[in-house]
């Protein structure tokens, strides 16, 4: 679906960047995220997601993101369990993420920008554990941090935008006591409304 509106916006004339002060704008993306537990190893999650938000001036805008996870991630380890050692499974899927946040804006051509985003995620992941001899059961635990980041944007055309990002999504998060972190590297497709 991205590269279909990245090709479809780039077979388009490209245009000089118009000021969006007033002009709302829609993106669909794709974020690769990373959850450090403390003292355990990391697991790599993906997630498919959409966002909307509102120009106030070039400088500055306000925008919404949901995302759903679309690839979970597990690690397993020999524990044992009174009959002998087992493989056990401890898997970890994201159900959703929910964030609002305010982005600045840096113009350093009629194209291409930096910004900077902080605000508000909350999520809910599933947390699953399986052993052999003693079946599975799994629960879902939810959280919310602030967050913050920073990331590139070309525009394409006058309506399509093109961004890269990474953000801190969760710092010390808690989730039934467990401390962790999550990042995500992110490229997004946008439709600026005119």
């Amino acid at each position: 679906i991205l590269l279909g509106c990245a090709l479809t916006a780039l077979s388009a004339n490209a245009v000089a960047a118009a000021d969006k002060t007033g002009r709302s704008y829609v993106g669909v993306g794709y974020t690769m995220l990373t959850v450090s537990p403390e003292g355990g190893p990391d697991l790599d999650l993906g997630a498919l997601g959409v966002r909307g938000g509102y120009f106030f001036n070039k400088y500055f805008s306000v925008e919404g993101r949901l995302a759903f996870g679309v690839a979970d991630d597990s690690i397993s380890e020999t524990v044992d369990v009174g009959s002998g050692p087992e493989t056990a499974t401890l898997t970890l899927d994201l159900d959703y993420s929910l964030g609002v946040y305010a982005v600045g804006h840096i113009p350093l051509t009629e194209q291409f920008k930096l910004y900077g985003l902080a605000g508000f995620t909350k999520h809910e992941v599933t947390l699953g554990a399986s052993i052999p001899s003693l079946g599975s059961d799994s629960e879902s635990f939810d959280d919310s941090d602030f967050s913050f980041g920073v990331g590139a944007e070309f525009d394409m055309t006058n309506n399509w935008s093109l961004g890269v990002e990474y953000v801190s999504y969760f710092t010390d998060g808690d989730l039934d006591g467990l401390k962790y972190d999550t990042d995500g590297i992110g490229i997004t497709v946008n439709y600026i409304f005119d």
